[in-house]
């Protein structure tokens, strides 16, 4: 665990609930706020909260790749909590007030996660919890490659406790610096840590704009304006969502009407080009390479050859995690990795294909060996 991860015990953590606040009249000021207000002021006093700005800038997916694959080689915690974040779109606070209580695991299925607190800096410094900031609680049903994380996460936690010769806590919080789990990420030193990381690698991107990204991948993977709200915890049934991501969703509209007839001629895709992009794929012939970067090798090596051809899809997270013996954050790693340096697109709700080609259906490439063998 990185030390810039850790933060002083919690003091007098609590949920601002209905008693919590008619026994505090700052809090019960606060309380009739409602929606959309700031809770808990020294003064007593309702404070409008900013809405969120308009015709927002997400990163790309190949920023979004190469930010979550930097962050698992500085600590696989802090990679697993960027990727928490960037694929459920909760807000910082609330992925860092998350316990293992939170996550309802279900037979047959993935994982529901339950969003209902976010973690706050109160006036004297101290870590506390507090409603969400719309006073929506929601339910988010993972992916497999999101619920996965989740499983290494605990695994984690769970061998930090052995060690420290202390049990697991069951209701500890999922991304804690302390081995049980009683201490939160900081909001404050997780955006600072993801401001360096985004400046080292060039990318001029905040942590909140990852909220921005999940939101424009939804709609392109044709979310109605509803759903993508309630994911989201927008307020207003969607009024909100409509209004920030205007563009975003005016352009899936005409994408789905094939409203736009103009089609203009465009130059050869250089996205296999390693030298035009700013990472570079590992290749077979490399020495020293991590396991996810040994993946991501073989993977280009059946680009370069043409098993997979563009637009083919990449074998499921899952199943290159089963195949090469190794935890699905390994195998999204190694994605990413193809995806940072341009070899591969990925979008919300699709399988990773290669890139400079039509999309192939899904399915249609299970697994390296099934296409070498067609080959032969």
């Amino acid at each position: 665990m990185s030390p810039d991860m850790h933060t002083p015990r919690l003091q007098g953590l609590g949920r601002l609930n209905g008693a919590a606040d008619l026994l505090d009249p700052e809090r019960r000021a606060g309380s009739r706020c409602g929606v959309g207000m700031d809770l808990g002021q020294s003064s007593g006093a309702c404070r409008q909260a900013r809405p969120p700005a308009a015709n927002p800038q997400p990163p790309t997916v190949d920023e979004v790749g190469r930010l979550i694959a930097a962050a698992f080689d500085e600590d696989e915690d802090w990679g697993r909590f960027l990727s928490t974040k960037t694929t459920t779109g909760a807000r910082r606070g609330e992925i860092c007030a998350l316990r293992w209580t939170d996550r309802e695991r279900r037979q047959g299925a993935t994982s529901v996660l339950k969003i209902e607190r976010s973690i706050f800096i109160n006036d004297d410094g101290a870590l506390n919890e507090k409603d969400t900031k719309t006073h929506q609680h929601r339910r988010i049903i993972l992916d497999p490659e999101d619920d996965a994380v989740l499983d290494e996460q605990e695994a984690a936690a769970k061998q930090r406790a052995t060690e420290a010769g202390i049990a697991f806590n069951p209701s500890g919080y999922i991304y804690s610096p302390v081995p049980d789990g009683s201490v939160p990420f900081h909001p404050d030193t997780v955006s600072k840590r993801y401001a360096r990381l985004a400046r080292r690698l060039g990318i001029r991107r905040s942590l909140k704009n990852h909220r921005h990204y999940n939101a424009t991948e939804l709609i392109n993977a044709g979310y109605n304006v509803r759903t993508a709200a309630g994911r989201l915890g927008h307020s207003g049934g969607g009024t909100t969502t409509l209004r920030v991501y205007t563009a975003w969703w005016s352009e899936a509209d005409q994408r789905a009407a094939a409203s736009t007839p103009i089609r203009l001629p465009r130059p050869k895709s250089s996205a296999t080009s390693t030298t035009s992009s700013a990472v570079e794929a590992p290749s077979s012939t490399d020495t020293n390479l991590e396991t996810y970067q040994r993946i991501a090798a073989d993977l280009r090596g059946a680009i370069d050859s043409g098993i997979l051809a563009p637009g083919d899809p990449l074998p499921a997270e899952k199943a290159l995690a089963g195949r090469y013996g190794v935890a699905a954050s390994t195998a999204h790693r190694a994605v990413a990795l193809l995806v940072a340096a341009g070899l591969v697109t990925a979008s919300r709700g699709r399988r990773a294909t290669v890139a400079g080609g039509n999309e192939a259906p899904v399915g249609s490439v299970t697994d390296l060996g099934t296409r070498r063998t067609s080959l032969n």
